[in-house]
């Protein structure tokens, strides 16, 4: 993206960072719930009284217009005007480069915030928070810090941008204890990136098992 700014490890201040997802996407419509737009994101993030550096980093496949021979219909959501509106609330733009090269570095640290997306329990996992703007099934998650719980965005605590071996801990028992014997195998491989993939045998026989002791806990439960 032009006009990306790189991010000055020496400052003192502690910058917002923006983790776009991609749109069209469930993960923003309708699970971003009141924020479906990052504008209005922006606007309020402000109105807390936010003034420090907000950087946006936009997500990598807004950049695919096709995907496989089909339109991804993301021209919906960008445009130039969006990202003059972004611009108007004095935010700058960081590329996925840079933000790879300071996203776990402990001598740098900033207020992560998502709509939604995978980035969030991963932070969680590595023992870093997140701020959460929209409705997710991880959203008790130890690290997931929802947007629509702050009040006031003048002064950062500390403890909630600096790296917390506790809640890496905290946040494997939480996901061990919500996903194991609750989940079934991504049959339809889903989510991996690659179109008209063949099943694997494999994994359609332990869909099958998984599928069968599904039910037969749905009768016991009722």
């Amino acid at each position: 993206m032009k006009n990306t700014k790189k991010i000055n490890f020496l400052k003192k201040d502690i910058p917002l960072i923006i983790l776009a997802s991609y749109q069209p996407e469930a993960t923003t419509t309708p699970e971003g719930y009141n924020y479906e737009n990052y504008i209005e994101l922006v606007f309020n993030i402000r109105k807390l009284g936010f003034t420090g550096k907000i950087y946006f980093k936009e997500h990598d496949g807004t950049f695919l217009y096709t995907w496989f021979n089909s339109v991804t219909q993301v021209s919906n959501f960008r445009s130039r005007d969006f990202y003059k509106q972004l611009k108007s609330f004095d935010c700058l733009f960081i590329s996925t480069e840079d933000y790879e090269k300071i996203k776990y570095n402990k001598k740098f640290q900033s207020i992560i915030v998502a709509i939604n997306g995978t980035v969030a329990f991963e932070r969680s996992l590595n023992g870093y928070h997140t701020v959460i703007a929209g409705s997710t099934w991880f959203k008790k998650m130890p690290g997931i810090i929802n947007f629509s719980n702050i009040k006031d965005l003048k002064s950062i605590p500390l403890s909630i941008v600096k790296k917390n071996n506790n809640l890496a801990i905290k946040s494997k028992k939480y996901l061990l204890k919500k996903l194991n014997r609750s989940t079934l195998v991504n049959i339809s491989n889903i989510g991996i990136g690659e179109k008209d993939s063949p099943f694997d045998n494999s994994l359609v026989n332990t869909y099958k098992i998984e599928l069968t002791n599904f039910i037969k806990y749905l009768k016991i439960k009722k």
